[in-house]
């Protein structure tokens, strides 16, 4: 199970399961977990899932909370959720697990969610606001996989690009800002 902040699409709790475990199990404890990593001061106004978070002891808690009307009215708007999810599934490589162990599985696919996180996080800090809704294979198919060439002339190794100039300048702002970013003093 993945849990996201929906206004900065960022992951808040991954719950990696064995397959044969029911999809309604820990459905509220799930939800508290997420509520947990909410910065301070911060409070989850709506909560958003599919049919397997319709449990009575996650709607008694969200009732507790005064949050059981926005899970009803919201329950069909979940769509973004799953672009979510297929971010992290195809975009960092989720789609199948490398091994039969569970453990193993479970630390690969916690990897992918860090990866996932750390990448919102650089597009949020680094890259301009047209790429904010750029996919992480869009953002590879356009600013990694550029054609080159590595070549030897006058003594020299040069790597030359297949690059247009408004794709080299966005490149170098966005390398600019990562380098501002490296500047910032701790604290």
């Amino acid at each position: 199970m993945v849990g996201y902040l929906y206004e900065a699409a960022v992951c808040l709790y991954d719950e990696f399961r064995e397959g044969n475990v029911a999809p309604a199990f820990g459905q509220k404890e799930f939800y508290l977990q997420c509520k947990q990593r909410m910065e301070w001061g911060k409070k989850i106004g709506y909560y958003r899932s599919d049919s397997a978070s319709y449990q009575a002891d996650l709607f008694n808690q969200l009732e507790e909370e005064k949050d059981i009307r926005q899970v009803l009215e919201w329950h069909n708007q979940r769509g973004q959720a799953e672009n979510f999810n297929k971010e992290v599934k195809n975009g960092i490589g989720m789609e199948r697990m490398p091994c039969a162990q569970s453990y193993a599985n479970a630390v690969f696919f916690r990897i992918g969610v860090i990866a996932y996180n750390l990448f919102i996080g650089f597009k949020r800090l680094s890259c301009p606001e047209s790429w904010m809704k750029q996919t992480i294979a869009t953002f590879r198919w356009k600013m990694v996989q550029i054609a080159g060439r590595i070549v030897r002339h006058a003594g020299k190794t040069v790597l030359k690009l297949m690059i247009d100039l408004e794709k080299l300048e966005l490149f170098k702002g966005i390398s600019h800002k990562c380098f501002e970013l490296s500047l910032c003093p701790d604290g």
